[in-house]
């Protein structure tokens, strides 16, 4: 029986999320799995992937998921520009990866931002810095890592858990730390 409710809120889960996503082939989501899009087609996801994640795409962010990856429970990925991530990529839990400041870095825009009101314009993604991510095929990515604007994460790369990525990662490499360093090279499979 449990099995049987499961599959059927699955089914009403993926229904919901294809509201607001393009969703290519097989995707596993659990209850907590939320994407809030401007655009159907902002948010792309290909076969056989695992979301139990959030998604918050803004000012037409776009975000393309690859084929089997998995995107573990507590894992939120804010967009303002974009966010590419390859195939057979793994997200541990609770991973932040934004490639927005969400807010201007100058404080006298910041100032003018808390004196307009909690809900106005100045509030909008799109008065922050933004640069997209790109996540390789085949990078494992640990618990509560976070991915900041502008990295790119070369493939078969392994982020230790509690990492802060502020810089590209070389392929086949591991990094760790805040800010994450290089601690490995050439890593071979």
């Amino acid at each position: 029986m449990k099995k049987i409710a499961k599959h059927i809120i699955n089914k009403f889960k993926i229904r919901c999320l294809s509201k607001n996503a393009n969703i290519k082939g097989k995707i596993l989501v659990n209850k907590n799995s939320s994407i809030i899009s401007d655009s159907i087609n902002d948010i792309v996801f290909e076969d056989n992937v695992m979301f139990y994640g959030k998604i918050i795409s803004k000012n037409g962010g776009i975000i393309r998921v690859g084929s089997n990856t998995s995107i573990r429970t507590g894992c939120i990925f804010y967009c303002s520009k974009s966010i590419e991530i390859g195939q057979n990529v793994i997200f541990s839990d609770n991973i932040i990866v934004s490639d927005t400041n969400h807010h201007p870095i100058k404080p006298e825009d910041r100032l003018k931002m808390i004196d307009s009101g909690w809900s106005t314009d100045l509030w909008d993604w799109r008065h922050a810095i933004s640069k997209g991510i790109v996540i390789e095929d085949n990078v494992w990515i640990g618990q509560y890592s976070r991915i900041l604007k502008g990295v790119k994460i070369g493939k078969n790369s392994i982020i230790a858990s509690n990492s802060i990525v502020v810089k590209d990662v070389p392929e086949n490499s591991i990094v760790a730390g805040n800010p994450a360093k290089v601690i490995k090279k050439d890593i071979h499979l």
